[in-house]
């Protein structure tokens, strides 16, 4: 059985306006990043682009996300990101 911090969670952004996606995308990252997740897909769609480019933009400045890029074609290529969050220093 594999932990919880190795699983891959996901964040379906379909049908989202974009101030919706924002806030859904906040609770998740840091609701995950709490419990100790290392990385999460957040899938965003192509669409427009709208949602795709909040959420790029917002990943840039999140101070828990260490690095991002387009998932892989199985998980919805540039159509979707993998995020991995920053380190954590273990506890003493």
């Amino acid at each position: 059985m594999r932990s919880e911090r190795s699983r891959l969670d996901v964040l379906d952004l379909h049908g989202f306006i974009v101030d919706d996606a924002l806030m859904e995308l906040e609770t998740f990252l840091f609701d995950r990043y709490r419990k100790h997740y290392l990385k999460v897909l957040v899938i965003h769609g192509k669409g427009t682009g709208a949602v795709k480019d909040a959420v790029r933009f917002y990943l840039d400045d999140c101070p828990i996300v260490e690095s991002y890029n387009d998932a892989d074609s199985l998980h919805g290529g540039t159509g979707a990101a993998e995020v991995w969050f920053v380190s954590r220093k273990p506890s003493m």
